[in-house]
């Protein structure tokens, strides 16, 4: 709520229209439809005026005469016939259940292992292939 009212008090500023908004939006509109806007928005400017009134005396709590709060709640049409009392109740508060005991996992499976292979005695296929291999070439 206070940065609405500082961008509404900003928004309808008529020397900040009329300056450097209007400025910088002809450098992107044209001139004739820049001025229709600002006369369109400060159109609503006196109007805006007292209902920033209202939203500024609600966000900071600050206190105007009678006489712009009568103004402020005619415009407004908000005219509340009084607030309304909360009516305390008591809690339905309930016993809490027991929680269940925790579950204990089964322990997990032993791991079975591959046995090792055999190991052999003396040379393997591949050293007996190069030797028989070797002696083939010294024969020749």
């Amino acid at each position: 709520p206070q940065k609405l009212v500082v961008f509404f008090r900003y928004l309808f500023n008529e020397g900040y229209l009329r300056g450097a908004v209007r400025d910088d939006w002809l450098k992107l509109y044209d001139k004739e439809f820049v001025d229709e806007t600002v006369e369109k928005i400060m159109s609503w400017g006196s109007e805006m005026r007292r209902l920033l009134d209202v939203l500024e005396e609600r966000v900071y709590l600050t206190r105007k005469r009678d006489e712009d709060k009568d103004d402020a709640a005619a415009l407004s049409g908000a005219a509340r016939s009084g607030p309304t009392v909360t009516v305390v109740q008591p809690f339905n508060l309930s016993e809490e259940r027991p929680k269940p005991l925790p579950v204990q996992d089964p322990p997990p499976p032993p791991i079975v292992y591959k046995p090792p292979p055999k190991v052999r005695e003396g040379p393997t296929k591949e050293m007996l292939a190069i030797a028989a291999a070797r002696e083939a070439n010294r024969a020749a």
